[in-house]
């Protein structure tokens, strides 16, 4: 290692932070400005990775630092633009949007061609532009947008600012005409099409919107999560995206001809829409619960962190729970027509998680090493890990636009139900005890808050499964079986609910490519993500042996993970 080598430090902490291990990029900067701390280059990046960090008012001393080493030197007013930029964008995160605003000033007058490095113009316009938005003061946000655009009149991204803002003062003609310009700068510009559809939808051109938002990679769900749009131009809106859903438009025919009227046909497309609205309340995207657990062997995790094996999501119907699929048909049935209900022609893969990351249930389920309970690990996983977005298990099925983080999946909540009373019993959710056992001083507000929040999702589940049964009466069972497809496995018996689960569940053909048999040839998976980046800590189950050895060979890999052994008492 060479310790007295500035560059190689430096060099170190631009490709952790490239991986996104920004506190061990800090202290690769911190070795380079002990050997060179005139680099004005460091301080920035520094600035950058505590700014990810979420360390907002280092970063801004860093920023500063690097601002008055720029000043020395002849080349480095573009690089001081930058620096005030970059601290203009710390200052917004700490709420001084003031400050910002006279940062990014700041940064306009060193550099009145607003041009970095790369010989891009108008950033600087853009970023000024966006806190102005931020404060509701949309004119002037125009007016920096314009600035951006007369500098850089290709600039698909300056466009699309610009249309936002007029869309928020309801000049929602004069907005899609900035879309109509960014998107023939870049025709596969998704965001550009996403946020003209929602213009469409305003002016209620549903159909015309209905276009865009398929030429975004937009699903039902897609739109339906979205708040700016309401829910009354989300009922008028729904019906015409069901002819550019994938899986509707493969069952349609079936549905046409079981079906004497369009209204029975209304049925069917509401029974779906409704089963998207279910799968809406599920989507996990609290960030106080959303660092969740999944338990494996200590084999098993080694492979991932080690030899950078690829997580797998396995094919569901190898999992320990029979009912698989199955638990949702026979509440809504009544147990009664389930066995026509068989899927033959896709596979099921799904990820499976829990929010309480030291758990005794779990360390005695998953995990076992020659069968013993309680030997496994739990790798509680960053937030990084998961699609921000709410996608579908089907969204990939056939050709479609892919999501705007395509090589991610949604993380979404189970149900738990007893198909025998109908009763919903749970949602998958954290354990109080969680909150105390992750940090000292625990705010019962928030407790109380996370609980109420909870209890509104079980509500609005039960309610709509209530409705789902009701209108399902009359209609066709294995119709309804293949609707209900993506919500299906998000369903489970309530002799589970001690493990409050929550999964990632992607659909998929038995024949497509991604789709791989173990060795041995028992199982069929699909490869997901590289773990290793997205490790937030690890437990050690209670009998869990040879942690130390497990300790040095991450330090060997420089992975820097906590991991600490479970208290739990189990013998």
């Amino acid at each position: 290692m060479k310790k007295n080598d500035a560059e190689y430090w430096f060099g170190k902490g631009i490709e952790l932070n490239k991986a996104e291990r920004f506190a061990e990029a800090v202290e690769c900067y911190d070795e380079t400005i002990v050997l060179n701390p005139e680099n004005e280059y460091v301080w920035i990046c520094k600035g950058n990775a505590l700014l990810a960090l979420q360390r907002y008012d280092e970063s801004i001393k860093c920023y500063d630092r690097a601002i008055e080493l720029n000043s020395q030197n002849e080349h480095a007013w573009n690089f001081k633009a930058s620096a005030c930029a970059s601290k203009g964008g710390a200052l917004v995160d700490l709420q001084r949007y003031d400050e910002a605003i006279e940062c990014y000033d700041e940064a306009i007058k060193l550099n009145p061609k607003d041009e970095d490095t790369n010989h891009f113009k108008g950033t600087t316009w853009i970023r000024k532009g966006f806190k102005l938005f931020d404060l509701k003061r949309y004119e002037d946000a125009i007016e920096c947008y314009d600035k951006a655009i007369k500098l850089n009149p290709k600039d698909e991204h300056a466009w699309t600012f610009k249309g936002n803002a007029l869309f928020e003062l309801k000049r929602y003609y004069e907005s899609i005409e900035c879309y109509d310009r960014a998107l023939e700068i870049s025709f596969e510009f998704k965001w550009g099409w996403h946020f003209r559809g929602i213009a469409l939808a305003k002016l209620k051109k549903f159909q015309d919107a209905t276009k865009s938002f398929d030429k975004s990679g937009r699903s039902i769900l897609d739109i339906l999560m979205l708040t700016i749009i309401n829910d009354e131009e989300k009922k008028e809106l729904t019906p015409y995206m069901l002819d550019y859903d994938n899986l509707f438009k493969e069952i349609k025919p079936q549905i046409v001809a079981n079906v004497l009227t369009n209204a029975d046909l209304a049925k069917y497309e509401d029974v779906y829409i409704r089963s998207i609205l279910i799968i809406r309340e599920l989507h996990v995207k609290e960030s106080k619960e959303k660092n969740v657990a999944h338990y494996t062997t200590k084999v098993a995790s080694q492979a991932m962190l080690f030899n950078g094996s690829i997580f797998r999501l396995s094919a569901i119907n190898y999992c320990n729970d029979p009912k698989e699929g199955i638990t949702l048909l026979d509440y809504l049935f009544d147990g009664k027509q389930t066995h026509k209900m068989k899927q033959e022609n896709y596979g099921v893969f799904a990820g499976s998680f829990t929010f309480n990351h030291d758990y005794l249930n779990q360390f005695r389920l998953y995990g076992k090493e020659e069968k013993n309970e309680g030997t496994g690990v739990s790798i509680v996983l960053k937030n990084s890990f998961f699609n921000s977005e709410a996608k579908l298990a089907t969204q990939s099925l056939f050709e479609s636009n892919p999501k705007l983080e395509e090589n991610k999946f949604s993380l979404f909540r189970c149900i738990y139900i007893d198909p025998k009373t109908g009763y919903v019993a749970a949602v998958g959710h954290k354990e109080e005890y969680r909150f105390y056992a992750e940090k000292e001083n625990v705010d019962d507000a928030e407790i109380e808050e996370y609980r109420k929040s909870i209890d509104k999702v079980l509500k609005n589940v039960r309610e709509k499964l209530k409705e789902l049964k009701y209108l399902i009466d009359g209609l066709e069972p294995v119709i309804i079986n293949q609707l209900l497809l993506n919500l299906r496995y998000l369903t489970k018996h309530v002799a589970f609910k001690e493990e409050q689960e929550c999964r990632i569940v992607e659909i998929k053909s038995f024949t497509d490519k991604d789709v791989h048999p173990t060795d041995d040839f028992k199982h069929l998976y699909i490869e997901y993500l590289d773990i290793r980046n997205h490790v937030q800590k690890i437990h050690f189950g209670p009998n869990a042996t040879e942690m130390k050895v497990y300790r040095d060979m991450l330090r060997h890999h420089r992975l820097k993970i906590d991991c600490e052994k479970s208290e739990h008492p189990f013998a």
